[in-house]
């Protein structure tokens, strides 16, 4: 490749341009996903409802994967309908008694409920906790899938471990049940002090 004056560029090798590439790699990596999770309206609480009613059925050509990452939102809902039956319901019908999902799949949505429980992790009262402790719930789905059908290595395993002694550790929110959001928050651990 030359410039205008004709002298050829030199390619040389810099310590920063390795990171930026990779963090370029990776923004682009996100941003389809980003992409199809903003391109398409959110469903009404009737469809999700409905898509429980009828045994997770998911429409066709519609990877669970996805509507997993749609369902994310769900995990925050103060109805117990969303969180509980619909969100929980499904990951655990589509990765352990469907195994729906690749063990690419099952990192994607283990990175994303993992993201889940630092929202607001240490404030106490609030709705966050439905995010945090039902996305430990849905971690819990995958390691059960993990333990019948290894698809984790070890170092993975030990980071998923370290992350959720963490998540119990800084909780703050153990309340364990909400009457205005009609159910229990699974964060209720109990702790020696």
């Amino acid at each position: 490749m030359r410039i205008r004056s004709g002298t050829p560029i030199q390619w040389q090798s810099s310590p920063h341009r390795i990171p930026r590439t990779l963090g370029l790699v990776a923004l682009l990596a996100v941003l389809p996903l980003q992409a199809v999770a903003q391109s398409a309206p959110p469903r009404p609480r009737e469809a999700w409802v409905e898509m429980a009613r009828t045994g997770f059925t998911r429409p066709e050509g519609v990877p669970a994967r996805r509507l997993l990452e749609e369902m994310n939102a769900l995990l925050a809902s103060p109805d117990p309908v969303l969180r509980d039956e619909v969100a929980y319901g499904a990951a655990e019908r589509w990765i352990l008694g469907e195994k729906a999902l690749s063990p690419e799949d099952l990192r994607a949505v283990m990175r994303m409920w993992t993201a889940n429980l630092a929202e607001g992790l240490g404030e106490s009262g609030t709705d966050g906790v439905f995010r945090r402790s039902f996305s430990a719930l849905c971690l819990a789905v995958v390691a059960a899938a993990d333990l019948s059908s290894p698809f984790l290595e070890a170092p993975e395993v030990r980071a998923f471990f370290d992350r959720m002694l963490d998540y119990f550790a800084r909780e703050r929110d153990l309340r364990g049940f909400d009457s205005r959001a009609a159910g229990c928050t699974p964060s209720r651990i109990p702790r020696t002090r």
